[in-house]
């Protein structure tokens, strides 16, 4: 009996992590996150300024911008001597210099068409910026049939930015110039997609030679061998929080100054 029971416990151990369907952790109750807003750089040319900030939490987590962001125009700024830009916007983009550091969004603001005067010392900025974060990663399983190539449609319980489930389907075909396997939804732009893993009945994980994105489909081109059947592992992001975080600097030509009492 001792020796029945060892060997299952080997053979589960070398199972692959993608062979079992991950579980869906549930996050401990913990306070809002406080959010960190440092300023990065500025530049100027003949016709815009531009000035750029990096924001991170207080804890450790994962961060996000979603795919095909547009940019927002809910921005003020005005130099010292109280002239206004028209019309300015800011985008997002994730900041990561190496693998190892944690995660950064970086928000760059921009005046279109708008410079401050000769004369002006600073630039005051002020604007509100949504950013997402997430605890966890959930992986979905799914078995599909290559030969019968029948569109399999499955749930991703949580999986939206306000946390409803979202359905994907899959199946095998070309879109957008890329052969392989289409994962499709109507809500892909509203999840955190990270990606998808292929493996044979045997777990073992073919190789990919690309992928095409879209604001509704993933296409990912694998090498499949001829198998028959195979298992898809979806991986994606649960979980999701926005979080309204609001900026307000004064920037001078060396960097960032401070706000006097009752300035803002």
């Amino acid at each position: 009996m001792m020796i029945k029971r060892l060997i299952v416990l080997l053979v589960s151990a070398m199972i692959p992590a993608y062979a079992q369907e991950a579980k869906q952790e549930t996050a401990p109750d913990r306070p809002e996150p406080k959010p960190n807003v440092e300023f990065y750089s500025w530049s100027v040319n003949d016709t815009n300024y531009s000035v750029h900030f990096l924001v991170s939490f207080d804890q450790v987590l994962s961060m996000f911008v979603p795919w095909g962001a547009s940019p927002s125009r809910e921005v003020e700024m005005k130099d010292s001597l109280g002239n206004k830009a028209k019309e300015a916007q800011s985008f997002q983009s994730m900041h990561k210099i190496y693998l190892n550091d944690d995660d950064k969004i970086k928000v760059s603001v921009n005046g279109i068409k708008w410079t401050p005067s000769a004369e002006s010392t600073w630039v005051d900025v002020k604007l509100s910026v949504p950013c997402y974060i997430y605890g966890n990663k959930a992986t979905k399983i799914v078995e599909f049939d290559v030969k019968e190539n029948k569109p399999v449609t499955v749930t991703l319980k949580n999986a939206g930015f306000d946390g409803s489930d979202v359905q994907v389907t899959l199946k095998h075909g070309t879109e957008v110039g890329c052969t392989g396997m289409i994962l499709s939804s109507d809500k892909l732009a509203q999840m955190h997609f990270l990606g998808m893993k292929i493996f044979n009945v045997d777990d073992i994980e073919f190789s990919s030679s690309g992928s095409v994105r879209t604001s509704n489909k993933y296409v990912c081109n694998w090498k499949i061998n001829g198998e028959n059947k195979i298992k898809i592992a979806i991986d994606y992001a649960n979980g999701i929080k926005k979080i309204m975080v609001p900026i307000e600097k004064r920037i001078g030509i060396m960097g960032e100054l401070p706000l006097k009492k009752g300035e803002k």
